[in-house]
């Protein structure tokens, strides 16, 4: 089997399997690892490999059935004198002897009025839908990755940038208390301070475990046993803008409508199962009796002779299972309509989505940028103004947490653009990025 190749994105397939130098691991490089450990594709690879079986075992209907057998008995009758006695369907005994048959029996279903052909094109579309799901598997697994290294990337940036504002915190807290005691400032005042304090503690803590849930997650997906030293600030990637393609060409669209086509099949196939079936039979006996000993019956066993026919059968009533299979496939066809419509309508969302964010992506950055920018410059008027005696000290390090709050949504955006513009990559380039399971 050869080995299977999902979805390694283009612009890194180079060096997305090298082991980094140092603790930091990329996203593609936790990608490439997740993608090559993972149960779930790997579950998908075994559905491929059924599908495959369940293809063969269909075209076997289209070879004759061959096979020997043989019987060994003996019969006794009270009445020397009977010939031939039949009850209804039974042959009843009617010598006193050993009997021993072998034959060689030969049957094909020579016509079927296309019910087995069909039946075997239902099942390539099956493999065919089996080989692109291995592909579907590979696009949400990179999706999850994605998403679950972006918030990992957020929240470790945030956590260092509440680690300088608790710093603040605790020296705002400390002297809103010494100018509380001096009387400047009200109780109200002094405790709204503390409090800021202990809701930016509550928010680090929950930070972090959250992170060590998320980074828990990924060593789960990827196999890698990572911890927070092992991400970096920032993805470290840059994109062009990419060309999204239709739902159509998605690996979701083509295992649907292979699904789609099987069920299709399934139905001719099962509307013809109700045909009548025209077979070829044949048989060679060999036969051997004696009145006496069991030996003597098989010494005796000699060419009997044989038969060749045309068998022409018709199910007039089998409990209405034709019917039922029938229903089940019509059931399975409209099923996967709709689950087509449902994924074409969320995947024209999620790149409109995406197109929306994109189109205003640079222009809000340099918002963000412009509000930091101007935000460190109040900064520096405010501690200006302090040294002369303009400004509280209180106003300077409530200037600073407004500073250090935008850089914050800064860096948090400029995540999310990072995430964007891959998760962009991953669905535009479909196509290219998944070979499949291939025996």
């Amino acid at each position: 089997m050869k080995k299977l190749l999902i979805l390694i994105l283009l612009v890194n397939l180079a060096t997305a399997n090298k082991k980094p130098n140092n603790d930091e691991y990329s996203f593609f490089y936790i990608l490439h690892t997740a993608l090559k450990n993972s149960v779930v594709i790997d579950i998908a690879k075994s559905d491929v490999k059924a599908s495959k079986a369940q293809l063969k075992a269909r075209k076997s209907t289209n070879y004759p059935n061959f096979y020997i057998s043989a019987n060994t008995g003996y019969s006794k009758t009270y009445d020397d004198y009977a010939g031939s006695v039949y009850v209804g369907n039974d042959n009843l005994s009617s010598n006193n002897d050993f009997q021993n048959s072998v034959s060689l029996i030969l049957s094909y279903d020579i016509y079927k009025f296309g019910s087995d052909s069909y039946a075997i094109e239902a099942a390539k579309e099956g493999v065919k839908s089996k080989n692109y799901e291995v592909c579907v598997k590979g696009i949400e697994l990179s999706l999850e990755v994605l998403n679950a290294y972006h918030r990992a990337l957020t929240l470790k940036n945030r956590i260092e940038i509440y680690e300088s504002l608790k710093v603040i915190n605790e020296l705002i807290s400390s002297y809103s208390i010494r100018l509380n005691e001096a009387g400047e400032l009200d109780k109200i005042s002094t405790t709204n301070k503390k409090l800021d304090l202990v809701n930016l503690n509550s928010q680090i803590l929950k930070s972090k475990t959250e992170l060590r849930v998320i980074l828990n997650h990924l060593s789960a997906l990827s196999n890698l046993n990572l911890v927070e030293s092992n991400l970096p600030k920032s993805f470290n990637v840059s994109y062009t803008y990419p060309k999204f393609i239709k739902f159509e060409n998605t690996y979701k669209s083509k295992s649907l409508e292979a699904q789609e086509m099987s069920a299709k099949y399934s139905i001719t196939s099962n509307e013809r199962s109700k045909y009548p079936t025209i077979s070829l039979y044949a048989r060679y006996d060999f036969y051997g009796q004696d009145r006496d000993n069991f030996g003597g019956s098989i010494s005796d066993m000699k060419k009997h002779g044989y038969r060749v026919g045309i068998n022409f059968t018709w199910s007039l009533f089998d409990g209405f299972r034709k019917d039922s299979e029938l229903d089940s496939s019509k059931a399975q066809l409209e099923r996967v309509i709709l689950e087509k419509r449902q994924a074409k309508l969320e995947y024209e969302k999620e790149i409109a989505d995406l197109l929306a964010f994109l189109e205003n992506k640079d222009e809000t950055e340099n918002i963000l940028k412009e509000l930091v920018n101007e935000s460190k410059k109040n900064e520096a008027n405010i501690k200006r103004l302090q040294k002369s005696g303009e400004k509280s000290k209180l106003e300077a390090l409530d200037s600073t947490i407004k500073t250090l709050q935008n850089i914050i949504e800064l860096t948090d955006y400029k995540l999310e653009s990072e995430a964007k513009l891959i998760r962009a990559d991953i669905l535009a380039n479909q196509g290219a990025g998944c070979i499949g399971a291939v025996e």
